[in-house]
């Protein structure tokens, strides 16, 4: 299972701006990351924004709206996002 003390370059996280997203890790830093969906500059997100991070091979999470599987970090926050709408 991913977490956030393991994700590396290349992982893709799921974060809630405006609704919730799944970009790429292009680095990580002490206290946040530098990520990108490839058509937008980069930009950083911290630590604790991370929702879930993406794991098709072994995840068991799945998040409503969005493909693949996840190891969910923060399911109550996913849970909050998704009620509101």
């Amino acid at each position: 299972m991913k977490s956030i003390e393991n994700i590396s370059r290349n992982d893709f996280v799921v974060f809630y701006k405006e609704e919730l997203k799944v970009e790429i890790v292009l680095e990580v830093k002490k206290d946040s990351y530098k990520i990108s969906n490839g058509i937008f500059l980069p930009y950083e997100i911290k630590k604790e924004d991370i929702l879930a991070i993406g794991n098709n091979e072994t995840g068991k999470g799945k998040i409503k709206g969005l493909s693949g599987k996840y190891d969910v970090i923060n399911q109550e926050k996913i849970d909050e996002i998704m009620n509101e709408k």
